[in-house]
């Protein structure tokens, strides 16, 4: 397995852009050299990604020094997972104990500590609650004491205990709850303290008592193989949050983590539900539990109006960085569980579920919130059962009335009365057709010439005809075309033919015009 309690073997690993500056580990080879004890602070939430095996074998068996773990930030654990990792570090032989610098902090700024003179110890390593200040002191007296160490005359006959660890785990923050520095004593020393990696420096030697003496180290990046790369590192607060460049794989890391009930319950955004054909094309048969980072950048942009200036787009650069910072201060919870539960899935659900549980205790708007998102994606499953219920009984209907339509008995009796039929004009065995329906063709108006439009048209436009005047036999012109006996008896004078000439003659005869005239003979019709 990795540093990081996954196998290996399934996924990809890489490793750590550990710390290549000298001056760094010059840093941290003095601190090992000068202390008694050495003492590596991780953070609880992720024990094995800070744990280094290698410095703890170099210490114990090269040295021939003892060193302790701190779980620092154990208050992002329940009971029950501060049992579970108790139990797995005790299997790997590391001793433990956990403890919490913020909320110390918070009591000593409230002025709650304890008694100065007055120190517990702790019985169970602080898995039930957290060990205090007062108990965590009296502990590293007690494991010096195990190991048979004795004040050292270099240091005034204190024993010298050395913090080392990555970068961001809370080393200094240990050391000035231990120091006792709060906000209203200004006399008491203390070290400088950072949301940012990498705040320390150079080592620094603090008095606690008589009997103790602290040397802070600069946090470094140990070599270790580690799943997920640089957006791991980012993500565990290990790098800058400024020097990220790409944004997707951090967040998609999240993403992974976090289900989507608790991003909608944390920041008050409802994160769009996949459509049923976006999850045919994903291959999903229900609405998954975690979301696509496009999908979170995007509602968080447009719920906290976060739109490039240029072009309006959501900008999920600032996103990235607000998202990635809640997640490593603990407000996106997140709690690794040991490589013991890999081959149980129903106890590392139930281990994941005790982090929702501690990221909602003390919070009632989270809970509120959750328990509204809860809520309605309760509603979106059963209003989705009852559509495709309602559904599937009317299809059963529709093929219900389609065999009934099919299987129905004929409309007439084989014995019906055969003169009904003659009534109707019908036949028993001829079957019914519907009439035919003629298509509506759309009558074209005829074509006319040019500036003749809407010219009525006279039969004798110069009046000149007189009846009894008949076309001579001698006329090569025919102008009877389409007339009786009769009309031809009628008229007379002037005839013009005109138009197209077909097997019949000219189409139409007219009377104006003076070419293709024809000299017609009047006939006495009085005999």
């Amino acid at each position: 397995t990795d540093s990081m309690g996954n196998n290996s073997m399934t996924t990809a690993t890489t490793a750590t852009p550990f710390e290549k500056n000298l001056n760094v580990w010059r840093q941290l080879w003095r601190v090992l050299e000068r202390s008694d004890v050495l003492i590596q602070i991780v953070d609880a939430r992720n024990p094995l990604f800070y744990y280094s095996r290698d410095l703890h074998r170099y210490a114990c068996d090269e040295l021939g020094k003892p060193m302790m773990v701190i779980l620092n930030k154990s208050d992002f654990l329940s009971v029950k997972q501060r049992e579970i990792w108790s139990a797995a570090l005790k299997e790997m032989e590391v001793d433990h104990v956990f403890f919490s610098a913020v909320s110390e902090q918070t009591k000593l700024d409230a002025r709650e500590e304890d008694a100065p003179h007055h120190h517990t110890a702790a019985t169970d390593n602080g898995i039930l609650t957290p060990l205090t200040r007062s108990q965590l002191l009296t502990h590293l007296q007690s494991y010096a004491a195990s190991h048979n160490l004795t004040p050292n005359p270099r240091y005034d006959g204190r024993i010298q205990y050395g913090m080392v660890g990555f970068p961001n785990v809370g080393k200094s923050s240990v050391i000035n709850v231990l120091m006792g520095a709060s906000k209203h004593t200004h006399d008491t020393a203390r070290v400088g303290v950072a949301a940012q990696p990498g705040k320390t420096k150079h080592f620094a030697t603090l008095i606690v008592s008589n009997e103790i003496l602290l040397c802070d180290c600069p946090g470094l990046v140990f070599p270790s193989f580690v799943s997920g790369g640089s957006a791991g590192l980012i993500a565990a607060g290990v790098f800058p949050i400024a020097q990220m460049r790409d944004v997707y794989p951090p967040v998609s890391l999240i993403c992974n983590s976090i289900p989507r009930r608790v991003l909608d319950a944390t920041y008050g955004i409802t994160v769009p539900v996949p459509t049923t054909y976006q999850l045919r094309e994903r291959g999903l048969s229900n609405v998954p539990e975690y979301t696509t980072p496009q999908e979170l950048l995007d509602t968080y942009c447009i719920a906290r109006s976060l739109m490039a200036t240029a072009s309006g787009v959501p900008d999920h650069q600032r996103a990235a960085r607000v998202l990635v910072k809640d997640y490593v201060v603990g407000r996106l919870l997140y709690c690794h569980a040991p490589p013991t539960l890999a081959d149980k899935p129903e106890a590392h659900t139930e281990f994941q579920r005790e982090s929702i549980q501690t990221s909602m205790k003390g919070t009632e708007n989270v809970k509120k919130r959750l328990e509204k998102a809860m809520l309605q994606m309760k509603t979106l499953q059963e209003e989705t059962t009852q559509i495709n219920a309602a559904a599937e009984a009317q299809m059963d209907q529709l093929d219900d009335e389609l065999a009934v339509s099919v299987n129905a008995p004929p409309l007439l009796d084989e014995d019906v009365d055969q003169d009904m039929l003659e009534l109707l004009g019908m036949d028993a065995t001829s079957s019914t057709k519907e009439p035919k329906v003629k298509k509506y063709q759309h009558k074209k108006p005829p074509k006319r010439k040019k500036g003749r439009k809407n010219i009525i048209r006279s039969d004798d436009p110069y009046g000149c005809h007189t009846e009894g005047v008949v076309q001579t036999s001698n006329s090569s012109y025919n102008t009877n075309y389409g007339k009786t006996s009769d009309e031809i008896q009628k008229g007379g004078g002037i005839v013009v033919n005109a138009g197209k000439y077909g097997g019949k003659g000219y189409v139409r005869p007219n009377y104006a015009g003076a070419r293709g005239a024809v000299l017609h003979e009047t006939v006495d019709t009085s005999s």
